[in-house]
């Protein structure tokens, strides 16, 4: 204000809260307005041109946007990765911990079983475990 008071200021641009400004040697100045209700009033008592211009509106970039919806996108395609999932017949969704063995019952009639069984009648073993 005491460019304003000793004549110095040109011309100024005023846009929202930001002041941009020539001074009369021809630098430019840019500077924050206070809140002074009569701060036009007394650029305009002083000869200085003024011209006012509404708040710049930014457009948000493309990654400002991705950033943004990041986190939705995400849980969208865990979500498709979990329905996905649920439709298959072995395994569903959470089947990643499931044991892959099979059962043997004795109705099976492989010559595996055959052998163990003669096996255990001839060593009379009553449990014998057998691991794949």
């Amino acid at each position: 204000m005491t460019e304003v008071d000793n004549g110095r200021v040109v011309k100024v641009e005023i846009q929202g809260k930001n002041i941009k400004g020539v001074l009369s040697n021809g630098n430019q100045f840019t500077t924050y307005a206070p809140e002074d209700p009569n701060l036009i009033q007394k650029l305009s008592d002083k000869g200085v041109s003024i011209s006012a211009s509404p708040l710049e509106e930014k457009m948000p970039s493309l990654l400002g946007i991705l950033l943004s919806w990041f986190p939705m996108l995400l849980l969208i395609a865990v979500w498709i990765f979990f329905m996905r999932q649920m439709q298959g017949g072995k395994g569903g969704a959470m089947g990643f911990g499931r044991s892959k063995a099979k059962m043997m019952n004795e109705v099976k009639g492989s010559w595996t079983y055959r052998f163990f069984k003669v096996f255990k009648q001839k060593c009379k073993i009553d449990t014998f475990w057998m691991y794949y």
